[in-house]
């Protein structure tokens, strides 16, 4: 055969036994391979629905754990909101508390600041001389926890710059 000016005047047929036991024939003379079958003849392998099934589950393992930082981040995100609007609210109260006999103070209350916290958001607050402190959590990530201080007080973990929301996984405290 001259496979170099396309063969010979002989027809190159070449037969072999495919996998479903029938014979499949090539007129290129060489093996014949799974798609020079006829299409009712072709089918997938055991191994190769396999390699599809776990490069699938794979694929979703890697969605489903994006997803969950994901969801994470927005319950931190909600928790870090809800204490600027906290240090907002309390500015604002000890502001017009400047009339009051005892002085300018902040409160310790979230009713009393008309403070409404989002949904799954849980806060506390502490009020101590000069200063108060809050901390919080969302109560889908309760491992996660944010705090903030102003003025003189013991601060809540995990916040240690005045003014500024820091957050940290409990397991570290």
């Amino acid at each position: 055969m001259d496979f170099a000016h396309g063969g010979s005047a002989h027809k190159r047929f070449h037969a072999f036994w495919g996998m479903t036991g029938q014979m499949c024939e090539s007129n290129n003379g060489f093996l014949a391979l799974a798609q020079d079958r006829p299409l009712a003849a072709r089918g997938f392998t055991l191994i190769e629905l396999l390699i599809a099934m776990v490069l699938l589950a794979l694929l979703i393992a890697i969605a489903l754990n994006s997803m969950g930082r994901a969801r994470d981040q927005v319950y931190v995100a909600a928790v870090q909101t809800d204490l600027r609007n906290l240090v907002t609210a309390q500015e604002n109260f000890f502001a017009g508390s400047d009339e009051l006999v005892d002085g300018p103070r902040y409160s310790d209350s979230l009713e009393e600041l008309n403070f409404q916290p989002s949904r799954g958001v849980e806060m506390q607050i502490s009020v101590e001389g000069t200063g108060w402190t809050a901390r919080a959590r969302h109560v889908n990530r309760r491992t996660r926890r944010c705090a903030v201080f102003v003025g003189g007080v013991d601060a809540f973990w995990p916040a240690q710059d005045e003014g500024v929301i820091a957050c940290g996984d409990a397991e570290d405290y």
